[in-house]
This record gives C-alpha cells, structure tokens and sequence, in this order.
C-alpha cells in the first residue's frame, strides 16, 4: 500500500502493530515503573499499537515488581468507559477478544499463571469485557509473548543481564516501541533497544 500511495505521491498514514517490550532493571523506581506498566498495558483495554505487551524484569526485582502490578491489576474497576468510576472499558470487536482468548488459553495450557485476571465476558448488550491480566512463567514461544494480542493482557518474565534484557526485548518482528526503567540514562539510551 505504502509503494502505491508513494508512486502517485499520495499521502497515507499505514496503521503498525506491536509487540512492544518494558524493561525493568533492578535500580528503577518499582512503585513508579509498576504503575506506568500497568497503564501502558491496560489503557484502552490494552488495544493500543504502542501498548506494553510483554514485561522483562531483573530477576533480584521480579517478585516485588510482579507484586506491584498484580495488586494494581485488581484495583481497576472495568465498565461503560464514560462512567467516573471505570478504569478500563471493553474490547471493540469480538474478532479481537478471540485473539485474545486463544493467547490466554494456550498460555494457560503450556503452564503460565494467571495471577490477576482471566475472565472474559461478553454481556448480553453485546459488550466484551476482558479483565486486566497478569501471568508469569510465560515462555518466548508462546503466543502470548509472540504475536500482537491487542487486548489487557500482560505476559511478566526476567532476565539476569542488560545484554539478556535487549536480546529478549529485541526477539519479535514487531519494532514498534519499547519502555526501558532504571536510574541510569547510559542503560536507558535509544541505542539499547
């Protein structure tokens, strides 16, 4: 589409996907990186191309992390979104809560836990609500850590070194965006991603 609208000189606006990676190392402000993790994956029900799909924490940091966010996860309240007291609204299509549900379930089945979440509810208005899901022990193979989910759901793992972190960050053929925590800017340069 792009070499068509660029042959004519037409301007176009391509929509990209993502699969876009947080890095927690273990000298970042966890409450702060928990919060804004947990903002990046579940705004909008998660349907964002720059959501924060996948999570990769310094192992000496992934229990307290995981802590954080899981306890935020099950503070949102989920509704109409034009309510003041709704945090995160429903899904927009049902073709996407199947995506969703198929990642979930095969994670699910290969032995990640679900530690906030995992309901999927389709009212019968015909609104699609799926909760704000945490899970951990997610492999690099699964679904949910490879394609595009679009949807809340927020796959958590560790890493021990930096060249682990941006070698695991860098495992997709999305390259959309990426989300580096720590204090040390060197660590957080664009070159590390």
């Amino acid at each position: 589409m792009n070499v068509a609208a660029a042959e004519q000189m037409i301007p176009c606006v391509l929509e990209l996907g993502g699969k876009d990676p947080a890095i927690v190392f273990d000298d970042a402000d966890l409450d702060a990186a928990a919060k804004k993790v947990a903002w990046g994956a579940f705004a909008n029900s998660g349907q964002t191309c720059a959501s924060v799909e996948r999570v990769y924490v310094q192992e000496n940091v992934a229990k307290p992390f995981t802590e954080k966010v899981v306890a935020l996860a099950k503070t949102l309240r989920q509704g109409e979104p034009n309510r003041s007291d709704v945090d995160v609204g429903a899904m927009t299509t049902q073709m996407q809560v199947e995506v969703v549900r198929r990642h979930l379930d095969e994670a699910r089945q290969r032995g990640a836990k679900v530690l906030a979440g995992g309901g999927i509810e389709v009212t019968p208005e015909g609104a699609r609500f799926v909760q704000p899901t945490v899970l951990t022990d997610t492999t690099p193979d699964m679904a949910i850590v490879r394609e595009e989910t679009f949807g809340p759901m927020l796959p958590i793992m560790t890493f021990r070194t930096e060249e682990e972190a941006v070698r695991l960050a860098n495992d997709s053929s999305y390259g959309l965006s990426a989300y580096v925590f720590t204090k040390d800017r060197a660590r957080a340069a664009p070159s590390c991603v």
